[in-house]
């Protein structure tokens, strides 16, 4: 008799429904055997049973690991969210902000503030950051707006705000004369080295003026400017490109790029290009520049600083402005000169700024001069229209001085080999005047062969191969004078008091005649 307590097999849906299928007809059938003791029986062929019970155990196994795979991953994730939540809204919590202010204070060492900030997992964004920087400081005050921070996650809960970049839409920059009774920066309690660390800042459209009252004169227009933080505190970069330099008395220049290092509170000027601004259709502007590089200690109060200054195929008459501009026309290059090539200007005092260039002519280029009023009377007495508007080639050297709207063209050597030769200065006068002398040479052969004899007498001594004359410029830019045509008359008198029984009926007696003719 079997155990009533034996548990009874278990088969699994899969087992039952296999037995209840149709089975063959020969399955089953016996074989008639005798016994020893006579008797018979039906010999059945015992079938094996069949089971899937221990791989349905392994595969249960593996769907239970798997459940609590995918569990846990769901829980992490739940959790990753709970805590990202949590960090987002501590990040736009009045505490993360006060802290980010501080360390942004720290760094900067101005007074920091904020206008509508907000963060999430990517970036940080504000409408507006302001830095106000004290006297003492040679940055007064940078506005920005539209900022955008591309942050690390780590920003979130590190000591350290940090990412790829920093970027605004737009900002307004103005620098001060630093005071020297002022502090450089704000008292903060600093967080450490770095606590804000982006490896760029960048500002495509900027602002800078030059002094608190934002006059449209002084200051740098739509400059697009980067900041390169260095490894070592107190270093970094700064790159500028594009925009419009406008100073009071000065040609407005197109700022074509800048490359500045700043090493311990002095900026090193790499390069600081300008040109020629765009006029009309004309893209380019000009193919010439001029080129500053030196170093500044702008947090030196009332010192002056210095930058060389270098010239390359870049127009005269651009250089020397409305009033004297319009005598000169050609493209100069500067030549080494201990003495000159250099910027001086003060920060307290911006229309004292001095430009001292010691220029000639570019190598595809000559200087033309034009408009003086000596230039046509000179071209009738020698009949020759090429001192109308003489050019010069040979040799064409002068030294410019500039202070604001004061200038003057000195050590004028003009040569036009076998034509012309000019010497002398000018200068710009209050109110469009013009001043200076200027003295003429003519070869000694063209004098000779000149059917107009009162030149001789007009023109001295023989000195470098040409007979001189000296003139006195005046008037205005617009009109100028000279006094060329008293000096012919005179000459003509001389002339005739010395030889009075002489006459030449073929020489003009005045300017009058010549134009006659």
């Amino acid at each position: 008799m079997s155990d009533s307590t034996t548990e009874p097999e278990k088969y699994s849906i899969d087992e039952m429904m296999e037995r209840l299928k149709p089975r063959d007809p020969s399955e089953g059938k016996g074989e008639l055997v005798t016994r020893a003791d006579g008797s018979q029986a039906m010999r059945v062929k015992k079938r094996k049973r069949r089971t899937k019970q221990g791989d349905s155990k392994e595969s249960k196994r593996n769907q239970r690991l798997q459940l609590i795979q995918i569990s846990g991953f769901v829980v992490l994730l739940v959790l990753a969210g709970l805590l990202a939540g949590i960090a987002i809204l501590y990040a736009n919590s009045s505490a993360y902000r006060d802290g980010l202010l501080s360390k942004a204070e720290a760094n900067s060492g101005a007074k920091v503030s904020f206008n509508q900030f907000r963060m999430n997992p990517a970036t940080a964004n504000s409408n507006q950051v302001m830095l106000d920087w004290p006297a003492g400081n040679a940055l007064s005050t940078l506005d920005v707006r539209g900022v955008v921070a591309k942050i690390a996650p780590a920003s979130f809960l590190g000591k350290v705000f940090k990412g790829e970049e920093i970027v605004a839409a737009n900002g307004e920059l103005i620098l001060q004369a630093p005071s020297a009774e002022e502090p450089t920066a704000i008292s903060v309690s600093a967080e450490g080295i770095r606590s804000v660390d982006f490896s760029r800042y960048s500002i495509p459209l900027l602002n800078v003026f030059f002094g608190k009252a934002k006059l449209p004169d002084s200051m740098l227009e739509a400059t697009e400017a980067s900041l390169y933080p260095g490894t070592h505190p107190g270093r970094a970069e700064v790159r500028l490109s594009g925009g419009m330099l406008k100073l009071k008395g000065w040609p407005e220049l197109a700022l074509d790029r800048s490359y500045i290092k700043i090493r311990a509170g002095q900026l090193d000027f790499q390069s600081l290009r300008l040109m020629k601004p765009q006029q009309g259709n004309n893209r380019r502007g000009g193919r010439g520049h001029i080129d500053f590089s030196g170093g500044v200690k702008p947090l030196d109060a009332g010192a002056k600083h210095t930058l060389s200054a270098s010239v390359e195929d870049f127009s005269l008459a651009y250089i020397l402005g409305g009033d004297l501009g319009r005598f000169f026309m050609g493209d100069v290059v500067t030549n080494d000169s201990p003495d000159s090539n250099f910027l001086t200007f003060d920060p307290n005092s911006p229309d004292t700024m001095l430009l001292e260039l010691n220029i000639s002519n570019s190598v595809d280029s000559r200087i033309d001069i034009s408009q003086f009023k000596f230039l046509s009377y000179l071209a009738l007495a020698l009949e020759d229209r090429w001192y109308e508007l003489p050019g010069f080639e040979s040799e064409a050297t002068a030294m410019i001085r500039r202070e604001g709207n004061s200038l003057m063209m000195s050590d004028i050597r003009f040569e036009q080999r076998g034509r012309m030769a000019l010497r002398g200065s000018i200068k710009n006068k209050t109110g469009g005047g013009i001043e200076g002398q200027l003295d003429i040479g003519i070869p000694e052969t063209t004098i000779g062969a000149a059917s107009n004899k009162r030149l001789d007498q007009l023109f001295g001594e023989v000195r470098e191969g040409y007979r001189w004359v000296s003139l006195d410029i005046s008037g205005t830019s617009a009109v100028p004078a000279d006094n060329f045509r008293e000096l012919y008359e005179s000459a003509e008198n001389k002339r005739a008091s010395d030889k009075p029984a002489i006459s030449d009926p073929a020489a003009p007696d005045s300017f009058e005649s010549l134009i006659d003719q």
